[in-house]
């Protein structure tokens, strides 16, 4: 993708370039209850190691912003393609050079926070 900067839905400008304290980037589909739980889950994590935390989504599904809260939510089904998300809740943690780390598909709580323990800190 060579446009690392995307608009969130609430208007905030999100560069996709690596960060120091890592990144953990979160795939979700609107109206999933347990992504909603994952993300409760996530704000914890983020607080805890300073990692950058985004949500995508491919679709709104007509909300324009189905999860308020911490994490800012991108839009971007482009973003999905690029690291070959096919299911969601999935979950990707980002070294502080970009490189993949590791990956879920979510299923329980407590995965994130594993995955969160790969990052850099």
């Amino acid at each position: 993708m060579d446009d690392l900067d995307l608009k969130s839905t609430t208007g905030r400008i999100i560069s996709l370039a690596p960060a120091p304290g890592g990144r953990l980037f979160i795939f979700f589909t609107p109206g999933c209850t347990f992504c909603e739980e994952i993300l409760a889950e996530a704000a914890v994590i983020t607080s805890a190691t300073g990692a950058d935390t985004v949500v995508f989504l491919e679709d709104t599904h007509g909300d324009p912003d189905p999860y308020p809260g911490p994490a800012p939510v991108v839009i971007s089904p482009d973003v999905f393609r690029l690291y070959d998300v096919v299911e969601t809740p999935h979950a990707i943690a980002l070294g502080a050079d970009g490189q993949i780390l590791g990956r879920t598909t979510l299923s329980a709580r407590g995965q994130l926070g594993s995955l969160a323990a790969s990052l850099p800190g």
